[in-house]
């Protein structure tokens, strides 16, 4: 599943990918500050429904639709950190 940057500017999330087929959510937030700002990490959040990815996407505030449907709901959308190879792995 490839993360598509948001369109609209978020201080929280930097990207997003949703796959219907199998309800999962994919989110990469910001790590770092300023001009130190950069992708960090990712998670996937499972059995989350189209009408929500379509709630997430139409939101002003990514961010705060997050800290307020998904970040506050881990018991119906569990979530699974994705690693990501370090800059030496990725050479």
């Amino acid at each position: 599943m490839t993360i598509q940057p948001l369109t609209t500017e978020s201080s929280r999330i930097s990207g997003a990918a949703y796959d219907p087929a199998t309800n999962v959510l994919r989110l990469q937030f910001w790590t770092g500050k300023g001009d130190d700002r950069h992708p960090g990490p990712v998670y996937d959040y499972r059995n989350f429904p189209p009408e929500k990815w379509a709630e997430f996407m139409a939101a002003e505030s990514k961010g705060s639709w997050f800290g307020k449907n998904i970040a506050k709901s881990a018991d119906l959308y569990p979530y699974t950190k994705i690693e990501q190879p370090t800059d030496k792995e990725s050479k």
